[in-house]
């Protein structure tokens, strides 16, 4: 959660605000893993976290791990009662469906925005790529650098060292209190069918 997952919280602040913790869960699934001499060590982080905030009246989920073989990259999904903002963003690249069918116009405000066409400036040749994750960072890192210089190509967009205080401290409790979370266990043995209410 503290590497990949800040990232997520911090996305989710700059779209719907502040956010209250929830509930969380926080786990060391590989307990040991080959050190520099080959030899087994023990793993004293969490390789896995999950998350429930709540934004004002949306409730989100955010999941981190380092163990999801074959599930690499950054999923992002948020759905709305308006409609929904799915896509990868280890790739990039989000896809806005609205029930109003109106996602042209968004995409022409956008694109016409000050604050996209600056980070998309940013943006290297695919040739030149190390990746839309590390392109993203880079983004974001020359934007904190120019605030802290004193300028500012879209005052209250770009983010502040306050900003990334805010996403760490989430991101902190999140663990904090899913190490602390009693473990959820499975009943053994023979369970009867669930009774319909309507039964």
């Amino acid at each position: 959660m503290l590497d990949l997952g800040v990232h997520l919280i911090d996305a989710l602040r700059f779209m719907l605000g502040e956010a209250r913790l929830v509930a969380a869960s926080a786990r060391t699934v590989v307990a040991s893993r080959p050190g520099a001499d080959g030899a087994e060590e023990p793993v004293d982080v969490d390789d896995w976290a999950w998350g429930e905030l709540e934004f004002g009246g949306a409730h989100v989920t955010v999941e981190a791990s380092r163990i999801f073989l074959g599930g690499e990259g950054v999923p992002f999904q948020l759905y709305g009662t308006q409609g929904s903002l799915v896509g990868n963003l280890d790739g990039g690249r989000l896809a806005l469906r609205r029930f109003d069918g109106r996602e042209a116009a968004y995409g022409e405000i956008a694109r016409a925005d000050p604050f996209v066409r600056a980070v998309e400036a940013l943006r290297p040749p695919t040739r030149l790529s190390l990746g839309s994750f590390v392109d993203l960072h880079a983004a974001a890192l020359n934007h904190v650098l120019v605030r802290v210089a004193g300028s500012d190509l879209a005052p209250g967009l770009a983010p502040s060292l306050s900003d990334a205080a805010a996403a760490e401290s989430i991101a902190h409790r999140i663990v904090d209190m899913g190490r602390h979370a009693p473990p959820v266990a499975a009943t053994v043995g023979s369970t009867s069918a669930p009774r319909s209410p309507h039964a």
